[in-house]
């Protein structure tokens, strides 16, 4: 926790959704599960404490001592037999109680859980083992068919595939044409794989050639906000809203001048989908993705989806084709952004 901020946030939050109750015994009681939406954690608590407390032994949540910190108006210690017993019950709830990952509520509890445990296993794990489940760059094909990409990537191509607007320095990259909030959460992603120092300001001069992409993109999996649907425009975009393998291509559409609103990577369950502000520019997308793909990339505007026609729905969906859509966006943006004026005094 001292070492790393954002596993220290991690444990301060999920101590802050204390106690964790048993899900089963909330059902049989009838006592309905918290909304997120409708009430803050403590408030829910307090309108559950006097239940609780009358189960009686053993008490239907984690830690057993919870209430006598909430009472006390304390936060739950932020130690291993506070968070550990929090962790059972979260795992608990997920496999007997009827806990779904596809609730964003759910996820919540699940993902802080994850991180947690995952920063302490990580180092004790053999690097040829870690190698086995890593992720992107340098395409190559498993005995599945599916692509799976090299464990390492140049920095450069993290930025571009994360929508990040730098230009390269001597053993860096530039980022003072950046806003101010995509800077800051470039640091916390940095923070979170243990790279903070290598920003000063907006000046990011890695300490190695390459990053594990494991590691980036459990950063953004862990970190990023949700859906676009925040400020418009090239330049006004929030990257932490941008889910982890859309907010390239989402950073490079809106430069070459195709305005978005709205979209989704999919999550690994279904194509990924992206809306356009203006009707016309539905068209265009459709012109630009056959350009710089020879028709391999399309836009099904009826139902919004980006769609790679060597990539099978059936399983989980692969995203990874997004980092390449986002680099080759990004490669080819002047010229993209001439195509795209054009197209559009076109059809004016």
């Amino acid at each position: 926790m001292e070492r790393n901020r954002h596993f220290r946030r991690c444990v301060e939050n999920l101590c802050e959704l204390g106690p964790v109750a048993k899900v089963r015994w909330l059902r049989n009681s009838g006592i309905p599960q918290w909304d997120m939406q409708l009430e803050s954690r403590a408030d829910y608590i307090y309108s559950i404490a006097y239940d609780l407390e009358r189960a009686g032994q053993p008490r239907p949540f984690s830690p057993q001592c919870a209430l006598d910190h909430f009472y006390a108006g304390e936060d739950i210690p932020a130690d291993w037999p506070h968070v550990l017993s929090m962790i059972y019950q979260i795992r608990c709830n997920l496999f007997h109680g009827g806990k779904d990952y596809d609730s964003t509520q759910d996820r919540r509890f699940i993902k802080l859980a994850q991180r947690i445990l995952w920063e302490m296993w990580r180092p004790e794990i053999p690097p040829g083992i870690q190698r086995m489940g890593n992720l992107t760059r340098g395409r190559s094909r498993s005995r599945t068919g599916r692509q799976t990409l090299a464990p390492a990537m140049l920095w450069e191509r993290a930025l571009v595939i994360s929508g990040f607007v730098f230009e390269p320095l001597a053993g860096g990259f530039d980022l003072s044409q950046e806003n101010e909030g995509n800077v800051e959460y470039l640091r916390d992603l940095l923070s979170f794989i243990d790279c903070a120092d290598d920003l000063r300001g907006t000046v990011f001069k890695p300490s190695s050639l390459t990053v594990d992409v494991q590691r980036w993109v459990e950063a953004f999996e862990c970190l990023h906000r949700g859906r676009e649907a925040g400020p418009r425009g090239f330049h006004n975009l929030d990257l932490r809203l941008m889910d982890t393998y859309m907010a390239g291509v989402v950073r490079w559409l809106n430069y070459i001048g195709i305005d978005t609103w709205c979209s989704c990577d999919g999550h690994g369950r279904e194509r990924p989908w992206i809306s356009v502000v203006e009707e016309k520019d539905a068209d265009i997308l459709c012109t630009v993705l056959e350009t710089v793909s020879a028709g391999q990339w399309r836009y099904d505007r009826r139902r919004g989806r980006l769609v790679n026609e060597t990539v099978p729905e059936m399983g989980s969906y692969d995203r990874a084709w997004l980092f390449d859509l986002a680099e080759v966006l990004y490669g080819s943006r002047m010229q993209l952004r001439e195509l795209v004026s054009a197209l559009k005094r076109d059809s004016s």
